[in-house]
């Protein structure tokens, strides 16, 4: 998605990067993808390592980790160019 009107993420991302607007660039969708597929599959990684009885922190832990990979694969998915390049930051 690459127009802002329709965009139902503005608003979220916004409120969670309260940086402000940020210039659009091409590399920063995959780069988001990228990462939230890293924090997926390392954060399920993470807890399936884990040895013996996890305690609450841990399961925290993995359990953020694994959210903000979905959320950032939402975002690049979903969002527009604008949230991307807010999400991404001013790289």
């Amino acid at each position: 998605m690459s127009r802002r009107k329709n965009c139902r993420l503005c608003g979220p991302v916004q409120a969670v990067c309260f940086w402000g607007p940020m210039p659009e660039k091409a590399w920063k969708r995959p780069f988001i993808l990228i990462l939230g597929l890293i924090a997926v599959v390392g954060g399920a990684l993470l807890g399936i390592a884990a040895t013996g009885p996890q305690d609450l922190g841990e399961t925290l832990a993995v359990w953020a980790i694994v959210t903000f990979g979905v959320v950032a694969i939402g975002v690049g998915v979903f969002g527009c160019s604008a949230c991307v390049a807010q999400a991404a930051g001013s790289a």
